[in-house]
């Protein structure tokens, strides 16, 4: 993933790398056209850097729909942009994640990350999110 600056441009693109954990070793690699963003505040005088602190808004460059993940490190938690029903993730062997009946319509999915096993069922809720935007 790239971080970016205020226009969303990519500071500096890489080639794909492994991600690894020391508890488990390599996780994935990195995403093609992936952007983390910072939220843009109300108010915001012009030329002041966007805020990181609260949410990182995870973004497929192009895609006309806005982020497909949101992550709150300070709750270890990821909401995706997947109006799955519960039984929807049932079917897709997804056992750590929740659904919402809050927020976003269109972010109904929530995994909070607190193992080995949520953290493979939110790197495939990624995916299936990523595709879909």
């Amino acid at each position: 993933m790239k971080r970016t600056n205020n226009s969303g441009a990519g500071l500096s693109p890489t080639s794909a790398r492994t991600v690894s954990c020391p508890s488990s070793g390599t996780l994935g690699t990195e995403w093609d056209n992936t952007f983390v963003h910072g939220i843009k505040r109300k108010g915001a005088q012009p030329g002041v850097p966007l805020d990181y602190s609260r949410y990182l808004r995870l973004r497929r460059q192009g895609s006309q729909k806005g982020g497909f993940a949101y992550v709150f490190p300070e709750l270890s938690r990821i909401n995706f942009r997947l109006a799955y029903t519960d039984q929807q993730l049932a079917n897709l062997s997804i056992t750590t994640a929740r659904t919402l009946t809050t927020e976003h319509q269109e972010y109904r999915v929530s995994v909070d990350l607190t193992d080995e096993s949520s953290l493979a069922d939110a790197l495939e809720l990624a995916k299936l999110a990523y595709n879909a935007t």
